[in-house]
């Protein structure tokens, strides 16, 4: 079982190398090869193309237009044949969406289905519209191409689609070991630590009947090799199977098709992590029966003391300001950089954690033996000079729960960035209520812009937002201004003169700050690039019937979106986004508390083992739950506060930097600490019986 997890997460990271990789060459494979009209290049162009972001309800779309001036060249790839003057052809998952049918009569008729094996994510949504080569008007918005294929973009990211929002594989490196390796390491000693008490007694015997170091290690061999090798030997098989199929990471939504990494390469590093992983559960059995295997002079068979070392704790202190130092230097010019170096401190942090336990633990023993000196506890003075000179078994159990405080508030931190956004963005749309559309007539010529005027469908208004950067100016006639702002201003008039007065959906539309409101003739409206269209009737605007509609009167229509389309769309993005850090933190606080679970299992069995002494001071039960308090119950608190605290320090930059959209976790911290606070009483109240229980502890108790 140890090493298929090993195996697992090792082979993570070879899915996330060869699919990373595979999904950003489909996106440089389709992406359209753009050359300079001006250069003699545009003489061998085979169409016309442009692109325009758009949205079918909260849900980012993209629309990629094209002109096709040789129909003999290649057509983009994952399609038949170039698309034809109103044809349309839609990815699968925008087909599938509810709307899909009135979102695609926006630009033409269904003309096919882009294949899958061009797309970069089968849950991608994308479309291609064909133009006629005589509608277009370059070199404005249009641009020539020669062809379909570009080299991958030097930072990683994408071009068209889904890879827009790619995050760099440096940032999917780290949070894989943050929420994958760092626990699945721990979670394997605490694997191979159950019935390592009776392994340590078997080998004692054999020692003790001169078995040399040796013939022990190859006795442990002969034990592990084995299943270390069938365990991952499962694993590495049921990846190299699954490159034949395409699966689907959980909340995520992410599809991830074998083929992306079932190369040569890809199997090949599969089968080498397999091996490694065998290797490294017999490199740890080594490790933890090191006493018998690698003997040092002067050593016997019990435990020895470790001596408390503050390097720790100044290692620890030291990672955390540089996480926050890092993070708030950073991130105004590079927020990937800032995110990597705060991962990478979390994922330090949480190594330190445990050696910083065995400090404090060590610590906690000294101050628990004073006081029993003070109150005259036998069974805490025990369990304290324990804790005190040998907390190697008490940190195993304790520093868990620490660890999983740590992830619990990472998680928060970096899976809740989109909450506030997400809140604004849903409160905007309600405030909207469809009463208002932005059009976008930057690529259209005057003479489109005043049709518009002249013949606007019924029911709806315009008035003109002017201005560059930030609109300064709301131009419109009397009739739409009086329904919009309750009067014709005869003069210009500051915007926040209307506040209160003017319909609320106004706010939402970007002005600046010190705009004015205008009357204004046609001549004057036809020159704006930027319209608001407003319900007349009091009726909600449909967009899809608007942008039919005004593409009867321009081709290709404008881009019509609704009021803080961006701030809507972007909001679930970063929610998709969001649920990667939800995968990998719940991932990790399944193998944190599995760990706990086991933990406490294996090192309770050793302190049952030996402590059957406990009985000389009182066999009654409470100086056995005072005793298993001393030795874990206590020592699990403290380390639920450590974690806590470190928590709480590792999420200060990325909570208080000017901008930050995420509070402390405090949310989970707390929820954390309850959970700490059952488990502490849990574990001890587990090891206070079996510690009764005992036959020694029964028999020293007559």
């Amino acid at each position: 079982m140890t090493a298929a997890l090993l195996a697992l997460v090792g082979a993570l990271f070879v899915v996330v190398d060869q699919g990373y990789d595979a999904r950003i060459a489909r996106d440089a494979a389709r992406t359209p090869h753009v050359v300079d009209p001006s250069t003699p290049a545009a003489q061998d162009a085979v169409a016309w193309y442009t692109w325009r972001g758009d949205a079918l309800g909260v849900l980012d779309a993209q629309v990629l237009y094209l002109a096709v001036t040789d129909p003999g060249a290649p057509p983009p790839p994952g399609l038949p044949e170039w698309p034809a003057a109103g044809d349309v052809w839609a990815s699968p998952a925008l087909l599938e969406l509810e709307g899909s049918q009135a979102y695609v009569a926006r630009y033409g008729s269904l003309a096919g289905v882009i294949q899958l094996a061009s797309l970069v994510d089968d849950g991608e949504r994308i479309a291609y519209v064909g133009v006629r080569a005589e509608d277009v008007t370059p070199p404005h918005h249009w641009v020539p191409i020669t062809g379909f294929g570009v080299e991958p973009r030097a930072d990683g990211g994408g071009y068209l689609g889904a890879a827009l929002y790619h995050g760099t594989k440096r940032s999917l490196v780290m949070g894989l070991v943050l929420f994958g390796v760092a626990p699945a390491l721990v979670a394997a000693i605490a694997l191979l630590s159950l019935g390592a008490e009776e392994r340590r007694r078997h080998l004692a015997q054999v020692q003790a009947m001169g078995g040399s170091p040796r013939q022990l290690r190859a006795a442990l061999l002969r034990v592990f090799l084995g299943p270390a090798a069938v365990g991952s030997g499962l694993v590495t098989l049921l990846l190299v199977a699954s490159t034949y199929c395409t699966w689907r990471v959980p909340i995520a939504g992410i599809s991830v098709p074998g083929a992306d990494y079932g190369s040569l390469t890809g199997i090949g590093a599969l089968l080498a992590v397999g091996l490694l992983a065998a290797a490294a559960v017999v490199a740890l059995v080594l490790w933890l029966h090191r006493a018998a295997t690698l003997p040092r002079v002067g050593q016997g068979s019990a435990p020895r003391p470790v001596g408390a070392r503050g390097l720790w704790v100044l290692l620890l202190c030291v990672d955390l300001a540089l996480a926050n130092w890092g993070y708030a230097f950073f991130y105004t010019t590079d927020p990937s950089l800032a995110s990597f170096i705060s991962l990478s401190a979390c994922a330090v942090a949480l190594v330190l954690l445990v050696p910083t336990m065995g400090v404090v633990t060590s610590g906690l023993g000294r101050v628990l033996g004073a006081l029993a000196l003070r109150t005259g506890s036998g069974p805490v003075l025990v369990g304290a000079r324990e804790v005190q000179h040998v907390p190697r078994a008490t940190t195993r159990i304790t520093s868990v729960i620490a660890m999983a405080i740590v992830l619990s508030a990472q998680l928060q931190v970096w899976g809740s960035q989109s909450a506030p956004s997400f809140r604004e963005a849903v409160a905007s749309d309600r405030v909207n209520a469809d009463l208002s559309m932005l059009v976008d007539l930057s690529t259209e010529e005057r003479a489109a812009r005043a049709r518009l005027f002249d013949d606007r469908p019924a029911g709806t208004g315009f008035v003109a937002l002017g201005g560059e950067g930030l609109p300064d100016r709301v131009l419109g006639d009397c009739e739409v201004l009086v329904h919009v702002f309750g009067e014709c201003p005869e003069s210009p008039k500051p915007l926040e003169a209307f506040r209160g007065a003017a319909a609320p959906q106004v706010w939402l539309w970007g002005l600046a700050p010190d705009a004015v409101v205008e009357r204004a003739d046609g001549d004057a409206l036809a020159e704006a690039t930027l319209l608001a269209a407003v319900s007349l009737d009091g009726r909600p605007i449909s967009q899809d019937a608007l942008l039919r509609e005004l593409g009867q009167r321009v081709l290709p229509p404008p881009r019509v979106a609704i009021p803080q389309e961006e701030t809507i769309v972007g909001a679930w993005l970063g929610v998709d986004k969001a649920r990667w850090y939800a995968v990998g933190g719940l991932l990790a606080l399944v193998i944190s508390l599995a760990l706990a679970a086991l933990s406490s299992l294996a090192e309770v069995e050793k302190m049952a083992a030996r402590h059957g002494v406990v009985a000389f001071y009182g066999a009654r039960r409470r100086h056995f739950l005072s005793f298993a308090l001393t030795l874990v119950g206590v020592p699990a608190a403290v380390a639920a506060a450590l974690g806590a605290c470190v928590a709480v320090l590792m999420s200060w930059a990325p909570t208080s930097v000017p901008g930050a959209v995420v509070r402390m976790p405090f949310d989970s911290v707390l929820l954390m600490l309850a959970v700490a606070a059952v488990y502490s009483a849990g574990v001890s109240v587990v090891a206070a019986l079996r510690i009764a229980g005992r036959r020694g502890a029964r028999a020293l108790s007559v």
